[in-house]
């Protein structure tokens, strides 16, 4: 196969015993080589994409007589623009690994896309200019050397309370219901969402790759904070170990509290679900529950 967009083809995979965002990375990969994705093994799936033998989902999945794949043949596919040798890979040999004519033709034809990767991200350059401009406006905002990550963030974590809503099958209501700003890519998704009776996979497809090229777009904005914040404590601005006073002081009067005692054996160890809420909330509220912009 010549087209790069259909070297996996007929491939519908799901990914185990990998962690963002190298988890992220692979399933971008594979989708923009063509395969569907599903966030855990369905009906349908082809593929496990596996990072070590004898895992639990490993023996779910060889049990089942399914095919497991190292993370590599993926990798090599994607850097060598070509099908490599899927046997060189291969973890356990089940069933075939794609499945292509009528049934691959069918899933083609049912495949979402909203646009190109190069309008998308214009989408997220957009999207971010739009959100400085409201955070520019308000009364209580962050510093201007904030402005940038801050918008940046809560864009992802908008699109990642989409891309959760759609895995659990509930629809972008809630989405539009708890987010005032609403980036393009969760818009466009919506307007797909009101043309079915159904979430389709090749929408949750299209929402993760929406998310991966709003991440790759806005990676820097996010990189360049990081690097400042490292740079002054090089300087000596803040001592390693330190509370950044003027990074935490929007956060302090959200709530208008004033600070209390704190005794480290109150702490509670938190699963990582409910770090993944606290963090969607506390994004909501530091942005200012973000406003719709047309």
């Amino acid at each position: 196969m010549g087209d790069f967009s259909k070297l996996l083809e007929g491939v519908v995979f799901t990914i185990s015993g990998i962690q963002n965002p190298e988890r992220g990375q692979l399933r971008t990969k594979g989708l923009e080589m063509g395969a569907q994705y599903r966030p855990d093994w369905t009906a349908d799936c082809t593929l496990l994409v596996c990072a070590f033998l004898g895992t639990p989902k490993f023996k779910e999945i060889q049990a089942k007589g399914g095919s497991i794949v190292s993370k590599d043949w993926i990798l090599e596919c994607y850097k060598q623009r070509k099908l490599v040798d899927f046997e060189r890979f291969v973890l356990n040999k089940g069933r075939p690994w794609r499945v292509l004519g009528d049934r691959g033709r069918s899933l083609k034809q049912k495949k979402v896309n909203c646009g190109t990767a190069q309008e998308i991200q214009k989408w997220a350059q957009d999207d971010l200019k739009l959100i400085i401009n409201w955070l520019q406006e308000q009364d209580a905002k962050p510093g201007p050397e904030e402005l940038e990550s801050v918008g940046a963030q809560g864009i992802l974590v908008c699109l990642e309370d989409a891309v959760k809503s759609l895995a659990e099958n509930q629809g972008l209501s809630s989405v539009i219901e708890n987010w005032g700003f609403l980036p393009k890519a969760v818009k466009e998704l919506a307007a797909i969402e009101k043309g079915v009776t159904e979430i389709s996979s090749s929408t949750l497809e299209e929402a993760e790759r929406l998310k991966g090229i709003y991440d790759e777009t806005l990676k820097d904005v996010l990189g360049s904070r990081k690097s400042a914040n490292s740079s002054e404590q090089m300087k000596g601005g803040v001592e390693e170990g330190e509370v950044d006073d003027d990074a935490t002081e929007v956060m302090s009067d959200i709530n208008s509290q004033e600070t209390v005692d704190y005794n480290s054996d109150d702490t509670i160890v938190m699963e990582p679900e409910a770090i993944d809420e606290c963090t969607k909330k506390l994004m909501q509220r530091f942005v200012g529950i973000f406003i719709f912009v047309q």
